[in-house]
């Protein structure tokens, strides 16, 4: 998709999408390697993807992560609540 995130822009979307409040913890990347925390991104490295070609070629769309993220945590809820 055409953005970028961060995962404190990760974590932001996931507080601003749900109506459950949570804690977190920071961690430092060295701290995350050694007690093996999955994560969901690498931390290390760029493996950036670009999907211009497939959007134009197929003529997709991206939905924005806010709003894939919205639609999940909603599914989820329905499912898990």
């Amino acid at each position: 998709a055409p953005e970028d995130l961060t995962y404190e822009q990760y974590q932001q979307v996931l507080e601003a999408v749900s109506d459950v409040p949570f804690t977190k913890e920071e961690y430092t990347v060295a701290q995350v390697l050694k007690n093996n925390v999955p994560v969901p991104f690498p931390l290390e490295g760029n493996d950036l993807c670009d999907g211009t070609k497939i959007t134009e070629k197929l003529g997709l769309r991206y939905t924005p992560f806010k709003d894939g993220m919205a639609k999940t945590f909603q599914v989820f809820k329905n499912v898990y609540a």
